[in-house]
């Protein structure tokens, strides 16, 4: 039997010691999430990335808020970001797709309808369309 975190602990050596996706050409996606429930909390969210070809990962952030959205608030919201990274780059192939540096250039955000979760599902639509749509090379 494998316990939790030695499946984890598998998994990370598995994806870092293998071969990866580097993405080859210079691309800007963007996508918007709109959940099932209107009014909801976790229902609206856009994002719009940056991605250039690098040897390692990167995520940076020029996106700004409106002024409801605090300063720790907008961290939280970058680490929801960074776990759909994790879920639609590293974790969705055998091969990780991590040959890239991400800007998230904008956050389309709602005072009533948007939240972490939002973020993170608009970055998974976001990021599945770049592994689909964007110019990778396997490399390693």
């Amino acid at each position: 039997m494998l316990s939790r975190s030695e499946i984890i602990e598998a998994w990370v050596r598995g994806k870092s010691g293998r071969q990866f996706h580097r993405l080859a050409i210079e691309t800007e996606i963007a996508w918007e999430y709109r959940g099932p429930q209107f009014g909801h909390p976790s229902n609206y969210a856009a994002v719009r990335v940056l991605a250039k070809p690098a040897s390692d990962f990167s995520l940076d952030s020029s996106a700004t808020y409106p002024p409801s959205v605090s300063a720790p608030y907008a961290n939280q919201l970058l680490a929801a970001i960074g776990r759909g990274v994790v879920d639609e780059l590293f974790a969705a192939a055998w091969y990780p797709y991590w040959g890239c540096a991400l800007t998230i250039r904008e956050v389309g955000w709602d005072e009533m309808m948007s939240s972490e979760f939002a973020v993170y599902q608009a970055t998974r639509g976001a990021l599945l369309e770049l592994r689909k749509a964007g110019s990778w090379e396997l490399c390693g």
